[in-house]
C-alpha cells in the first residue's frame, strides 16, 4: 500500500479495522467458617471495540475497501472518500462472564457429623465417610420426624 498526503492506493484491498482494547479481570474468595467453607470464583474478559474517526478527509484508491465499524453505529465515515464501494463489516463488542462456587462442610462440621452418626447407629464404623454419614443422618431425621407426627397424632386423638 502507498501513501501520499491522505491518498492511499493499494492494488487488491485496502481495509481499515476498529480499534480494540482488551481487559480481563479474575476474582477470587474464599470463606472457612464454623460450619460451611465457601469459595466462589469469577473470571470476566472484555474486548471493546472503537470505530476508526479521521481529522481530515482520505481518499481511497482501490478495487476493494473493507471498513470494520462497530454494529449499529451510523456516520461516522463521512472523511473516507473511495474510487469503489466501501463494504462495512459490523463487529461486536464482546463480554464474557463465568462464575462459578463451592460449598462443604468444616472440618469440625465433618467431626461432629460423623460423631452424631456413630453414636445414632451404634456401629463407630457408620460414619467412615462424610457422604454416608450426611446419608444416615438424613433418614435418622425423617425418622424421627414420623415419629414426632405419629405421637402428635395420638395425643390429639386421646384429647378427643
Amino acid at each position: 500500500m502507498f501513501a501520499t498526503n491522505g491518498n492511499f492506493t493499494a492494488t487488491e484491498k485496502i481495509e481499515i479495522n476498529t480499534g480494540t482494547d482488551q481487559s480481563q479481570s479474575q476474582m477470587q474468595s474464599t470463606y472457612k467458617g464454623i460450619v460451611w467453607n465457601k469459595s466462589s470464583q469469577k473470571t470476566e474478559n472484555c474486548l471493546t471495540r472503537i470505530n476508526p474517526t479521521f481529522e481530515n478527509n482520505i481518499y481511497l484508491h482501490s478495487p476493494k475497501v473493507i471498513v470494520e465499524r462497530v454494529r449499529g453505529s451510523k456516520g461516522t465515515f463521512d472523511k473516507i472518500i473511495s474510487d469503489s464501494e466501501i463494504i462495512f463489516k459490523d463487529v461486536d463488542n464482546i463480554h464474557q462472564s463465568t462464575h462459578s462456587s463451592q460449598k462443604s462442610l468444616s472440618a469440625g462440621a465433618a467431626l461432629v457429623l460423623s460423631l452424631a452418626v456413630s453414636l445414632a447407629t451404634g456401629n463407630p464404623f457408620a460414619a467412615s465417610s462424610i457422604p454416608s454419614a450426611m446419608l444416615m443422618l438424613v433418614m435418622e431425621l425423617c425418622v424421627v420426624k414420623r415419629r414426632f407426627a405419629w405421637w402428635n397424632r395420638m395425643a390429639i386423638l386421646t384429647k378427643q
